[in-house]
């Protein structure tokens, strides 16, 4: 094997390694049976929420995951695989990946890591039933701003009820002072 080949691989094996362990959300997929046309829509909606796939040799990706000292199950790499992952939102990604697979059966979900937790088809389908990150933010403002939204309201009826009351008494006075 010539010293250029061994580069190239060393060189694929730490990026690899380099995208599972930057990556909040990782998994290995099967693409076959998709269209290039197909890869390219599912890349374009990865790309769109922060994620990218790429698909590497199994032996590449299994000398990563090694080095990485993470444990996976080994029917995980084997077939044609893609490394689907993401800094972002982990629920997003596990949304598009399940939407996408209702469209076109052709992908198959292996299994994935979540900082580091194996996680297997199910758990991956389980995740992307949950509500996003921007869900769980907005929910959480809502259920802040509650309270305070109750409470003013409260305060400015009990204004407006004294408004309401010096208005009364001001006419009063005003026809008391006109007969």
């Amino acid at each position: 094997m010539s010293t250029e080949i061994k580069i190239d691989k060393s060189k694929k094996i730490e990026e690899i390694k380099s995208k599972v362990d930057t990556s909040v959300f990782s998994l290995i997929a099967d693409f076959r049976g998709l269209s290039v046309s197909e890869v390219t829509g599912l890349r374009q909606k990865l790309r769109d929420s922060g994620a990218e796939m790429t698909v590497y040799k199994n032996t590449l990706a299994r000398r990563a995951l090694q080095d990485l000292k993470i444990d996976y199950p080994a029917e995980m790499l084997i077939g044609p695989s893609a490394l689907v992952n993401t800094e972002g939102d982990p629920i997003a990604l596990a949304k598009i990946l399940v939407d996408f697979i209702k469209e076109s059966e052709a992908l198959k979900i292996k299994g994935g890591l979540l900082d580091g937790e194996n996680l297997d088809k199910e758990s991956i389908i389980q995740l992307s039933e949950l509500p996003g990150r921007d869900e769980l933010i907005a929910k959480s403002v809502a259920l802040i701003k509650s309270p305070v939204t109750n409470f003013v309201m409260i305060l400015s009826g009990q204004i407006r009820n004294l408004i309401n009351v010096m208005n009364a008494i001001k006419e009063k006075k005003q026809e008391v002072k006109n007969d």
